[in-house]
């Protein structure tokens, strides 16, 4: 679960497919990111969805994808 602040400033924890509505709709200011371990504002981060590249090791593909030779 995310930690979220809204736009009146409450708060609240919602999975990441609510994330991505809640940035998409402009509904909150903040969210957590636990992996970094700080607070995002989406105005000024760059943040998924936002069509930016991805520089690094890729981390979503399952283990059972990749061939080994």
């Amino acid at each position: 679960m995310i930690h979220v602040k809204y736009q009146d400033n409450s708060y609240d924890y919602v999975d990441d497919v609510m994330l991505d509505y809640l940035i998409a709709s402009d509904s909150i200011k903040e969210f957590y990111r636990a992996s970094d371990a700080e607070w995002v504002d989406i105005n000024e981060a760059p943040i998924r969805g936002e069509g930016l590249s991805y520089i690094g090791p890729e981390r979503r593909r399952s283990p059972a994808c990749l061939k080994i030779s």
